[in-house]
């Protein structure tokens, strides 16, 4: 064993570990004091709290009690709730006389044991949040950090509150910098007075509920004095909002936002509820969200415009013209050309079977600069592709190294078309919902067989086109034909 440590050295032991499960690193540890030591690096370099149990009550232990923190890079916190305590029968001659206490308090006071249960809960919820916290300070070389909440389960503001305002006091906040967020809108103002210098990447998701429109506006203005401390530094800004934001309007957030420059921002993306609630016309949200970008257009390399499946939670009717918010940013005067650094874009088609020329006329304008594209959501018909192809190659041939499309339907004519059409891709991603031949009036036997064949020779066609190029075998895709849906990707 002496001797194999020897023969290579910790960097390339270390990548070989990166490669082994949890349990198998911790049984290697088990090994000698070289891969004790070795192992802990990849056993504690992501730490996951998505609970308070006894295994995590212990691993915090151990971490705080066995000096591990330095090895820890990467921290997920997943907000908990803390169950109320099941009221059990007294034994001891103590507990007896104060349940008979209690019992006498309940009997004057009807709301005693509703805020006894509670006080109960407050403290092993500050219990829990101490151990917590405590272990967090001493994680000093943390570079990516996830609050990531379930927005469909109730919380703790408390919780929220110590996560994010430790941001301010940790060692670690010297190193961080990639940062993602899903919490609740009125927590973003412990942020306003936190400085991560380091930070590059902040991707955050908005969730409102019940608050007012003036309450959230004010929430959000002290995130965005969060973001003017990260001017130097940001490279990468993910905005979301989800369906449970009723009162949430983006329109004074991005006016605000496009007071500010980012030198560094290379990567932009914004993900809202496909019917546009959150940028209504009547307060010039697309106008203000699309003068962000374009003042930010000769540094963004990155756009991804997606739309979240479900429509906003209104309290009043919807503007139906708001779904078309994709097309309305895209179609500005001038906004094409502002883009001059854009080299990567993701759009989602929607709302679905709407019309493509918005998007294609915006794409011939960019498409000349392209490595990669996605279009997102609309499966595609073949004539579409043909659109979609027609357009990036319009002036010139395209350079485009990676695209990922969804077809109604996967066909040999769709692959020879792109494989025919875009000599330089280097990565292809195809979601599909059912697979059909060039020649599909055939009885069902001939029609599989000559499928077969087909598809073996493109499949041939393309590795050769594409040498980097792998694709799955073909009999683990000719089996899927039923299925709903089907993703063929290449790396």
């Amino acid at each position: 064993m002496a001797n194999i440590q020897l023969a290579l050295p910790v960097e390339i032991w270390s990548k070989i570990l990166d490669y082994l499960p949890p349990d198998q690193c911790r049984q290697l540890r088990l090994a000698n004091r070289f891969f004790f030591h070795l192992t802990g690096r990849q056993i504690y370099k992501r730490l996951f709290v998505t609970g308070y149990d006894q295994p995590t009550k212990h691993l915090l232990k151990a971490i705080n009690s066995l000096c591990l923190g330095h090895h820890v890079q990467s921290l997920r916190i997943q907000p908990w709730i803390v169950a109320p305590l099941v009221q059990s029968q007294p034994r001891r001659r103590r507990e007896r006389v104060s349940s008979a206490f209690q019992q006498v308090y309940s009997f004057f006071d009807s709301a005693y044991p509703t805020r006894k249960a509670q006080a109960l809960q407050n403290e092993r919820l500050n219990k829990q949040i101490q151990i917590v916290t405590e272990t967090i300070r001493k994680l000093p070389h943390v570079r990516e950090y996830t609050v990531d909440w379930d927005v469909d389960r109730p919380y703790h503001s408390q919780l929220f509150t110590a996560v994010l305002t430790l941001l301010n006091v940790t060692p670690f906040s010297q190193t961080l910098t990639t940062l993602t967020l899903t919490v609740p809108v009125d927590r973003l103002v412990c942020l306003a007075p936190v400085h991560l210098p380091a930070l590059e990447e902040l991707s955050v998701c908005f969730v409102t509920q019940g608050l007012s429109q003036r309450y959230i506006d004010d929430c959000l203005d002290s995130f965005i004095f969060f973001l003017d401390n990260l001017y130097k530094t940001l490279r990468s800004l993910s905005i979301c909002s989800t369906h449970r934001s009723p009162h949430l309007n983006l329109s004074k957030f991005f006016h605000n936002l496009s007071s500010a420059f980012f030198p560094r921002l290379h990567s932009f993306a914004l993900r809202i509820p496909y019917d546009g609630s959150h940028l209504p016309r009547d307060t010039n949200g697309i106008e203000n969200l699309r003068a962000f970008i374009s003042k930010h257009g000769r540094i963004i390399h990155h756009l991804k415009l997606s739309a979240f499946p479900r429509p906003s939670i209104r309290t009043s009717p919807s503007d139906p013209m708001g779904k078309y918010w994709i097309q309305g940013t895209l179609s500005g005067p001038g906004f094409a050309e502002s883009l001059t650094a854009l080299t990567s874009l993701e759009l989602s088609i929607r709302p679905l079977r709407s019309d493509l020329d918005p998007f294609l006329t915006f794409l011939s304008s960019v498409n000349h600069r392209l490595d990669s594209l996605a279009l997102l959501d609309d499966p595609l018909t073949p004539e579409e592709v043909v659109r979609v192809l027609d357009t990036l190659s319009l002036h010139s041939p395209s350079y485009l190294r990676h695209l990922s499309i969804r077809l109604q339907y996967l066909s040999p004519c769709t692959l020879d078309r792109l494989a025919s059409r875009l000599a330089c891709l280097k990565s292809l991603r195809l979601t599909f919902g059912d697979i059909k031949s060039s020649h599909c009036d055939e009885k069902n036997d001939l029609w599989l067989s000559r499928l077969g064949r087909e598809l073996v020779s493109l499949f041939r066609f393309l590795i050769i086109a594409i040498p980097d190029s792998t694709y799955p075998p073909l009999p683990k895709i000719l089996p899927s034909v039923p299925r709903p849906s089907h993703t063929i990707a290449d790396h």
